[in-house]
């Protein structure tokens, strides 16, 4: 699970500095994987930036930095940074990061397994 989530990281920021301008609208971009490790129950997991709702000041310049999990029925997400361009990179680079993926990882799958 840890090779996958550093190649998800390395990709992702691969992806924000080729697709994510440092102003403007733009679409979300995501860069994940299909689970396939039995000891969690979620299908798939992946890293999502986007930019804020409608109505939200600097919205122009805003990104936010996503974990997501799903399975056939059910997905659930945590946001791990807020900010513009080089903060989501930076962030995506900080020491630590994929332990901290780790850890929501295993959060998301939790809720998932146990929705209600």
């Amino acid at each position: 699970m840890k090779e996958l989530i550093k190649d998800m990281i390395e990709g992702m920021a691969e992806t924000v500095e080729k697709l994510v301008p440092e102003v403007g609208d733009f679409e979300p971009v995501a860069v994940g994987f299909d689970n396939h490790n039995k000891d969690y129950v979620s299908d798939r997991f992946w890293l999502e930036v986007r930019q804020p709702p409608e109505g939200i000041s600097q919205r122009d310049v805003k990104r936010g930095l996503f974990i997501e999990a799903g399975d056939e029925y059910h997905e659930a997400e945590i946001m791990m940074a807020c900010g513009d361009k080089q903060e989501m990179l930076s962030k995506l680079w900080t020491t630590g990061f994929e332990e901290d993926l780790l850890r929501c990882i295993k959060k998301l799958d939790d809720f998932i397994r146990h929705p209600d």
